[in-house]
Order: structure tokens, then C-alpha cells, then sequence
């Protein structure tokens, strides 16, 4: 918990120092774009699907699926920060921006979630990996098709203070024993860091 108060807190200063900017959810501008594509990429335009953004930050997701006219996919997103939330709310009319709590309290399913950056800060001291697991599991249940589950790689040579940076390996043999076997990885964007994507089919 006073891990989470303080991810939120410095995300809350983050905004008040950069306001709308990719500074504020703590992407370098450059590197915001190429994770959303790596999940764009895999969306067909002539469905209607529905998207859960998962750590929705400022909705910087849907602003760039609505720059790609995507047109029939139906958006909603899911934001701890009370900033961010109230921001998304207010400036994103018809879309549905639910808080953390507010949402888990009566889940509906999606025919695909996405997870762009938002495990990738350390919510656990001890068990990090066993707090992400729980939310995959979780997000798993409520995943018609796909889940996009954007990590930073443990093969660098510098891990900031406060990062978290999820071994591959780890992830896989989870994914195969508990989820689906069904899977696709994406390390081509960016050096540091990869999307794992789960499949039902």
C-alpha cells in the first residue's frame, strides 16, 4: 500500500510539473508511439471490438488509435491516479474512464485489453512478480481474444531505482501453464523492452 501511495504521488507531481505530456506517465515522448503501435498492428479496422486501456494514464492510447481511424473500436480505460482519471473524465466525453477500484467491483469482458507501461514500476518489495501474476490472472478472466502486456526486459545494463523490468522467461512459462499457449512476442520496437501477447485462438 505505501507503495502504491507513493507510485501515485509521483505520478500526481508529474502531472502538475508537465500536464498533458508523455513526461507525466514517465515514457520518453519518443518511445510512447512505437508501444502503441506494436499493439495497433495486431487490431484489425473492419471489427467492431472492444479495448480496455489498462493504466490508461492521460488516454494517450485512444488519442492515437483515433489519429489511425479506428473507427469501430469502442475504447475504454482504467486509471489509478485520481489526476489522470479526473482529467481523462473531464476532457474525453463518451468514453468510459473507470477507476481501479470502481471497475474491479463489477468487471465486464473485452475482446481486447492492453497494458502499455503499467507494470512496469515496482508495486511490491518482496513478491513483485506474485502482485502482477494476480492481475494477469485477473485481466485473463474478463479477455475475450487478446491480452497486450507491455514490459521492460531484465536483459539491460542499467535498472533505474523504483523499475521493474520482467524476465521473459518467467513470464512465459506462466503464461503456458495458467493462461494459453498461444503466444506472440514483440521485442522489435525498442531495445529495452518487449510486448508479450496472449491469444485465446
Amino acid at each position: 500500500m505505501d507503495l502504491y501511495k507513493s507510485i501515485n504521488q509521483k505520478y500526481s507531481r508529474l502531472f502538475r510539473e508537465h500536464g498533458d505530456s508523455a513526461k507525466s506517465v514517465m515514457i520518453p515522448k519518443n518511445n510512447q508511439e512505437v508501444r502503441f503501435n506494436s499493439i495497433a498492428a495486431r487490431i484489425p479496422k473492419n471489427r467492431n471490438l472492444s479495448y480496455l486501456d489498462y493504466g490508461c494514464g492521460l488516454g494517450h492510447q485512444m488519442k492515437y488509435f483515433n489519429k489511425l481511424e479506428y473507427k469501430s473500436l469502442s475504447y475504454s480505460g482504467v486509471e489509478i491516479n485520481p489526476d489522470f482519471l479526473k482529467f481523462c473524465r473531464t476532457n474525453y466525453s463518451g468514453v468510459d474512464f473507470f477507476d481501479y477500484h470502481e471497475f474491479w467491483a463489477d468487471p465486464k469482458p473485452y475482446n481486447m485489453i492492453g497494458c502499455v507501461g503499467t507494470f512496469n514500476l515496482r508495486y511490491s518489495e518482496n513478491n513483485n512478480f506474485g502482485f502482477i501474476r494476480n492481475e494477469i490472472i485477473r485481466l485473463w478472466g474478463i479477455t475475450k481474444e487478446i491480452l497486450f502486456l507491455n514490459f521492460m526486459s531484465n536483459q539491460v545494463d542499467f535498472i533505474q531505482d523504483g523499475a521493474y523490468h520482467q524476465d521473459l522467461g518467467m513470464l512465459y512459462e506462466f503464461s503456458c501453464k495458467e493462461l494459453s499457449r498461444i503466444i506472440e512476442i514483440d521485442s522489435s520496437y525498442l531495445p529495452y523492452e518487449y510486448t508479450f501477447i496472449i491469444k485465446r485462438s
